[in-house]
């Protein structure tokens, strides 16, 4: 999962290289989660909008995408929006460059 913080969107990335975008509607009023069972120590709840989206939208537990495998850590990262989707480039670039299509498809 991938929070942009300009236009609070989280983007969730699926195996098959397929992706969904769903608005970030988790504030800091809200409970900040993470309290579900994992099936094992290496595994978590995903927390604050990312796990939002994942109990409300994704099915929680039962999801496509699984459990988190480590806490929510930040990344620079440089994007850059176009007609047919955005490109989205971390700092330092561990895996270049990835862009994510309109059509729910991405390289």
């Amino acid at each position: 999962m991938i929070w942009r913080e300009d236009t609070r969107k989280i983007y969730v990335i699926y195996y098959g290289n397929k992706w969904q975008g769903y608005d970030d509607t988790w504030d800091e009023s809200q409970p900040v989660g993470g309290t579900e069972t994992p099936p094992s120590a290496n595994l978590r709840a995903p927390m604050r909008g990312f796990g939002k989206v994942w109990r409300e939208q994704l099915g929680g537990p039962n999801a496509e995408i699984g459990w988190a495998m480590s806490p929510e850590s930040s990344v620079t990262a440089e994007l850059q929006d176009f007609e047919r989707g955005v490109t989205f480039k971390p700092s330092p670039s561990v895996f270049g460059i990835d862009v994510f299509f309109a059509d729910g498809t991405w390289v």
